[in-house]
């Protein structure tokens, strides 16, 4: 049997550059599926492509049947053939020649309790097991809505004519999340979970009557009060004091924006270029985001809201979770948009609904540009996927859509400059201008801490590849670049012997209060790098060694005043160890009071492995924003509480990484007397007993707060004698 394909020129090309899957153009042909399994029609209902691997597709035929087909490169196709689920059962169509395998839904093996469901004989048994508090409901007929080869599929229960329920069988932890999405759609008042089978991974949902309000079902545009209904809606979900254990992170949505963009790469070469330009930026501004975690529906739309008779429910909970809030407005925003794409709508009334939610709600995160975007990145292969006939066209929109929205997205509210600065048609003047040097790509966010400063990269191409912009919120750090320049001068230019440096810098932009620097060549610096780890101690030596280049002064008091803020913020958190952490800042005080506080050089004051990069024949010292003269044991012991922090961390020992403390400390004292061990050990105290506090605003540290207390009390119980 075999099928004559009907491609357009965009679907082509993608089948030409993927010869390995010969099945291919008929898994983007619905008619020439059709015709190759001798069938009238066949209606396109999902697709999933992995290039030079495989193409899962699923169709729906006239009478209301499922069937998934698989196309395989051919050494893949050899090993699946030889199912016997499959090879032996009539119903599955194998076409060697195309490396495609057709079959009913019903033999889906991730979903293997579909056969129970969909065989009429065994169907009853199968739905009194999930039909729970209404078990008549195992009498119904089941509608086929959605299918999802290997993943879920979704039917309708009518009862006497009638639909009473919402059927979903899921595979692996899919289903999990959507039973907890569930419950709490019920502990919300919304529709009643009816009954789930966690052996069938199947669930059961009442049916919500209620008259739908998403365009694309109705063919008009919902009124204002409906979409200001909605919002208000959304807002009480989110104001819902529940929290499944599900998260939505911030690092979670930035990913989802870089494999969104990554999927586009294999379906179209130019549009692969800007989506990436795109997806790297917002994911940039993502990963920093700062919110309280909601509640959130996680794929709100407006096809997920019927009106019923006391106003708006939501239905599909099944990507419940925390996150953002600004999550599930932005979904409902760009799938309003996709709209006016498709021809529903037109941008007028997709304005309109906008605002009318937007009010309803009570206006919008901060982050809601950033999700926009990010909804509007999700939805740019779906054209593709839902075989859209100009999907090409469709996806080039979005993304123009969502690189608009983008440019009214404020990267920092308190940070207006910052706005300009990713902006490459105002840095790219401001850059030339500054360095001579001419912007080759879009601006990236590489570090960003909200209302208060931020590290933008912009790429150069050349023997300069890169100038990294540093802002801050309170205005342009003029005296760095003089800084730079005197330490340069003094010999850490990285052309010495040593290979000790420090990045060039290139100018001020005022109007962005930003200072630029050449980004420097090398790998960061990994803490069990022993040979490393010695190269950096003389790195740091020949920096000690430089006369001061600033009149800034890191006093004793300062250091106890840093600590004393830490571990009354711990305090605060840990109430329960407060006299503990309170005994750690009196010995602390006590230690630092046997120091004399006489010994000064220009130092870092911030250093530690992050702010090292080891290239072949350089040590580049970077982030020396907090340059100032100060006792040189105040670095040394931040890098040693540093490396004690990682240890616990990673390995459960303070002590695994002493081999690169040794090296460290031998590097240094080769180029320069260390100072007194207890001096050393005192600032190495300090340091580690601030990272009590540090450990309590990132879930990955969390585990080592009771050891970094126990830790800092041996350490504080050490009397010395003054120095």
């Amino acid at each position: 049997m075999g099928g004559r394909c009907v491609l357009s020129p965009a679907d082509r090309a993608i089948c030409d550059r993927d010869p390995a899957l010969v099945g291919l153009p008929l898994m983007l042909d619905a008619q020439a599926m059709a015709a190759a399994l001798g069938r009238d029609a066949l209606q396109p209902a999902y697709l999933r492509y992995k290039p030079g691997v495989s193409c899962v597709a699923s169709f729906l035929s006239t009478d209301g049947e499922a069937l998934a087909a698989y196309a395989y490169a051919p050494d893949r196709y050899a090993e699946e053939s030889r199912r016997s689920r499959w090879r032996d059962n009539p119903d599955v169509v194998m076409l060697p020649d195309r490396g495609v395998i057709v079959i009913p839904a019903r033999l889906d093996r991730h979903l293997r309790s579909l056969a129970r469901f969909l065989d009429p004989a065994r169907r009853q048994d199968a739905l009194r097991r999930v039909t729970g508090v209404q078990p008549h409901l195992a009498a119904g007929d089941l509608i086929l809505l959605r299918y999802k080869p290997g993943r879920r599929l979704v039917a309708r229960l009518d009862l006497d004519g009638q639909p009473r329920g919402v059927l979903k069988i899921m595979a692996g932890a899919g289903f999990d999340q959507a039973l907890v999405g569930a419950t709490a759609a019920m502990a919300h008042g919304q529709a009643a979970l009816l009954g789930a089978d966690s052996g069938l991974r199947a669930m059961m949902t009442a049916w919500v009557p209620g008259r739908p309000v998403c365009p694309q079902m109705t063919g008009h545009a919902p009124d204002a009060d409906t979409c200001t209904r909605i919002g208000a809606a959304l807002a009480a979900l989110h104001a819902d004091p529940f929290r499944p254990a599900a998260a939505w992170t911030a690092q979670a949505d930035a990913r989802s924006v870089l494999t969104a963009a990554a999927d586009l790469a294999p379906l179209d070469a130019d549009l692969s270029v800007l989506a990436h330009d795109i997806a790297t930026d917002l994911a940039d501004r993502l990963a920093q985001a700062t919110f309280d975690p909601v509640m959130v529906h996680g794929d709100f739309s407006a096809d997920q809201v019927v009106m019923g008779a006391d106003g708006p429910v939501i239905l599909d909970w099944d990507n419940a979770g925390c996150g953002d809030p600004a999550r599930d407005l932005g979904s409902f925003l760009a799938r309003i948009d996709a709209q006016v794409v498709d021809g529903i709508l037109s941008r007028v009334q997709a304005d309109a609904i906008a605002g009318a939610v937007l009010r309803g709600y009570g206006g919008g995160p901060v982050t809601l540009p950033l999700h926009h975007a990010r909804a509007l990145m999700l939805l740019v292969t779906e054209g593709f996927r839902a075989r859209h006939p100009d999907w090409p066209a469709r996806a080039r929109t979005l993304l123009d859509r969502a690189a608009q929205v983008m440019r009214g997205a404020s990267a920092d509210p308190a940070m207006p400059q910052l706005d300009a600065a990713l902006d490459p048609d105002q840095a790219r003047p401001a850059l030339q201008t500054a360095t001579g040097l001419d912007l080759t790509g879009r601006p990236q966010l590489l570090r960003h801490k909200p209302g208060r400063r931020a590290l933008v990269r912009y790429p150069t191409g050349g023997a300069t590849t890169a100038i990294l912009g540093k802002l801050r919120a309170k205005g342009t750090d003029g005296r760095m670049p003089a800084i730079h320049d005197a330490l340069r001068g003094a010999g850490l230019d990285g052309r010495a012997p040593h290979g000790a440096g420090v990045p060039r810098a290139r100018g001020i932009v005022d109007t962005m209060r930003m200072w630029l620097q050449d980004e420097v060549p090398g790998r960061p610096l990994t803490p069990t790098d022993v040979a490393a780890m010695a190269r950096t101690g003389m790195a740091l030596a020949h920096l000690h060694n430089v006369p001061p280049v600033t009149d800034r002064r890191w006093t004793h008091a300062d250091e106890l005043s840093v600590l004393d803020r830490a571990l009354t913020q711990a305090a605060e958190l840990l109430p329960a160890r407060k006299a503990e952490l309170r005994r750690i800042l009196h010995a602390a005080r006590d230690r630092m009071g046997r120091l004399r506080d006489d010994q000064h050089c220009g130092i870092h004051r911030d250093f530690y492995f992050d702010q090292v990069l080891i290239a072949d024949a350089q040590v580049w010292l970077v982030d020396l924003d907090l340059y100032a003269v100060g006792d040189p044991a105040v670095d040394l012991g931040n890098f040693l509480a540093h490396l004690d922090e990682y240890a616990l961390r990673t390995t459960g020992d303070v002590g695994a990484l002493s081999a690169s403390a040794r090296a460290f400390l031998d590097g240094y004292a080769g180029i320069r007397p260390l100072p007194c061990p207890r001096r050393i050990a005192t600032m190495r105290t300090l340091s580690l007993a601030r990272h009590i506090r540090i450990s309590l605003r990132f879930d990955d540290r969390r585990h080592t707060t009771d050891a970094l207390i126990e830790q800092s009390l041996r350490a504080c119980a050490t009397c010395h004698q003054p120095t």
